[in-house]
C-alpha cells in the first residue's frame, strides 16, 4: 500500500481515492484528531527528555486524549502505548509507538517517542529519520527536521531514500550546495536512481546549468515516466533553452499524469503498514483498484462500509468503484447513502449524476450535475457532463454554455475543447470552432475525432 507514497491521477477531485506522502497532508478529508498531551512525569515537558534516564528510571509514554479518533486507530495507539508502559526499556517498543502515532497524524508525540527510540538505539537510522518526517508534517519545523534527517543520513546503513529526502529538504531551504553534497554520496552508490537524477536536475537548474538539468531530468523521466513534476521542470528548462518542440512534447507527455508521485521509501512504508481505520481501508482499496484488483478493492470497501455506516468517504469511494466496475445501480444506492450523511458533498452529487447517466436517466443526471455546480461552481467535470446531458436533450445552446465553462475552469480539458469545437462548427462559428479543435489536438494528439472534425473544417 502507498498512502502518502504513490494519493493520484489527474485532478484530485476526479479520482476515487487519494494519497498521503511524508512531506504534507493529502487532499482528502481525514477525521479530526483532537489531541491534548498530559505529561506523566515531573520536572519538565515532554521535549525535555534529551538523554537516557539513569538505569532503572522508568518514564511512561504520553497520555493521549483519543476522543473523536477512529476506533481502530485508537485501539492501535492504546496497544502500542501499553506495550511501552509494560516494558519501557527497548527502543523497538518506543519506535513502534512513535510510528503508530505518526501513521495517525499525532506528530508531536510521535516525534517524542521516536526520539526516545533513537536514544536507546544510536545505530539505527530509522528512528531519527521518522522523527524528522514527524517534524515536517503538521506545523513544519524544518530546523528540527534537518537535524534529525542529518543524524539518520550519517548512519552507514541508511538507505538512499534517507539521504535523498535530506537533500530535498535542503533544496527547499535554498541550501543548494549542501544538498548537492548529499546527492553526491548517493550518486556514488547508485547513479541510475531516478529520484536522484530528478534531484540532480533540480540542482543543475538552480545553478543555471540548463543543459545539465536536461540531461539529469531526461534520465529521471526515462526511468520513472509517470512523474509529472519531472516532466514539468523538463518542459520549463527546454523552453528556457529555446527548444520549443521538446518543451511542447514534455507538456503533452505530462497532460494525463498524476499531480503527485511519491518515491519508494522503506521506512515510510513501515509507517503505512501501521495505519488503520476507515481512511486506511479506502487507501488500500484504492491501491488494489489501481493494480487491477477491483474485486478485492470493492470487497474491502463493502466490509469497511459495514463497520463505518456513517462515514461518507467510505460510501462515496465504494460508489465510485462500483460505478467504474460497471455496476451503476448498486453504485447509486451507496452514493445516495453518502448524500444522506453529507447532503452538501459536491463529489457525491457528481458521482450520483454519473451513476444515473450510466443508467440512461439523463434528466435525473442533469439535475445531479446542476446540484454539483451549485455547490462547487468551478468543478470542470460537472460542467462537461451537464453539457453531455443537455446534448442528449437537444439543448445545443445549453450544452455549448456548459462546455465553455468546462474549458474556462480547466483550459487543458481536451474533450471539452473537442465537443465545444464541434458545436461551434455546427452553429456556423467556424473560426472559433477551429481554435478549440486545435486546442483539443494539441492536448491529445491521439484524438482521432478531433482530427477528423478539424480536417473537415479546414476543407
Amino acid at each position: 500500500m502507498s498512502r502518502k507514497n504513490p494519493r493520484s491521477r489527474g485532478n484530485p477531485k476526479d479520482r476515487p481515492g487519494s494519497r498521503r506522502e511524508p512531506e504534507s497532508r493529502g487532499v482528502s478529508p481525514r477525521a479530526l484528531l483532537t489531541i491534548s498531551l498530559i505529561i506523566a512525569c515531573t520536572g519538565g515537558g515532554i521535549r525535555a527528555w534529551r538523554a537516557l534516564p539513569p538505569a532503572g528510571t522508568l518514564y511512561d509514554p504520553p497520555l493521549l486524549e483519543l476522543q473523536g479518533v477512529d476506533p481502530a486507530a485508537g485501539e492501535a495507539i492504546r496497544a502500542a502505548s501499553n506495550r511501552v508502559r509494560a516494558e519501557p526499556g527497548p527502543a523497538e517498543a518506543w519506535g513502534r509507538l512513535g510510528m503508530v502515532l505518526l501513521a495517525h497524524d499525532f506528530f508531536l508525540p510521535a516525534a517524542t517517542c521516536l526520539e526516545q527510540a533513537a536514544l536507546r538505539d544510536a545505530g539505527e537510522a530509522r528512528w531519527p529519520y521518522l522523527e524528522g518526517l514527524a517534524f515536517l508534517k503538521g506545523t513544519p519545523n524544518s530546523t528540527a527536521a534537518i537535524r534529525c534527517l542529518k543524524t539518520a543520513a550519517e548512519k552507514g546503513a541508511a538507505p538512499p531514500a534517507v539521504r535523498l529526502k535530506l537533500a530535498e529538504v535542503l533544496l527547499e531551504q535554498g541550501k543548494v550546495d549542501e544538498a548537492a553534497a548529499w546527492l553526491g554520496r548517493v550518486l556514488e552508490a547508485d547513479p541510475k536512481d531516478s529520484r536522484l537524477q530528478a534531484d540532480l536536475g533540480r540542482v543543475a537548474c538552480l545553478k543555471g546549468d540548463l543543459k545539465g538539468a536536461v540531461e539529469h531530468l531526461s534520465l529521471s523521466a526515462a526511468g520513472a515516466p509517470g512523474v509529472r513534476a519531472t516532466r514539468a521542470l523538463l518542459a520549463e528548462v527546454q523552453q528556457r533553452l529555446g527548444n520549443h518542440a521538446a518543451a511542447e512534447a514534455e507538456r503533452r507527455a505530462m497532460a494525463n499524469l498524476a499531480d503527485g508521485y511519491f518515491w519508494p521509501d522503506p521506512y515510510w512504508q513501515q509507517v503505512l503498514e501501521l495505519w488503520t481505520g476507515a481512511m486506511a481501508s479506502i487507501e488500500r482499496a484504492n491501491d488494489l483498484y489501481q493494480r487491477g484488483r477491483a474485486v478485492e478493492a470493492i470487497q474491502i470497501l463493502r466490509d469497511t462500509a459495514a463497520r463505518y455506516p456513517d462515514t461518507v468517504l467510505v460510501h462515496l469511494s465504494l460508489g465510485r468503484f462500483l460505478l467504474q466496475s460497471g455496476n451503476a445501480a448498486e453504485s447509486e444506492s451507496f452514493l445516495r447513502h453518502a448524500l444522506a450523511i453529507a447532503p452538501s458533498s459536491f463529489e457525491a452529487h457528481f458521482e450520483l449524476g454519473s451513476a444515473l447517466q450510466a443508467q440512461n436517466r439523463a434528466a435525473e443526471a442533469a439535475a445531479a450535475f446542476a446540484r454539483t455546480i451549485a455547490i462547487e461552481s468551478d468543478y470542470p467535470p460537472a460542467h462537461y457532463q451537464l453539457g453531455q446531458c443537455r446534448l442528449r436533450a437537444g439543448d445545443r445552446e445549453g450544452a455549448m454554455e456548459s462546455f465553455r465553462a468546462a474549458v474556462r475552469y480547466r483550459p487543458s480539458y481536451a474533450q471539452a475543447h473537442r465537443e465545444l469545437g464541434h458545436l461551434l462548427l455546427s452553429a456556423g462559428q467556424r473560426a472559433e470552432g477551429i481554435v478549440h479543435l486545435e486546442a483539443a489536438l494539441a492536448l491529445n494528439p491521439a484524438d482521432r475525432e478531433a482530427r477528423r472534425l478539424l480536417e473537415a473544417a479546414e476543407r
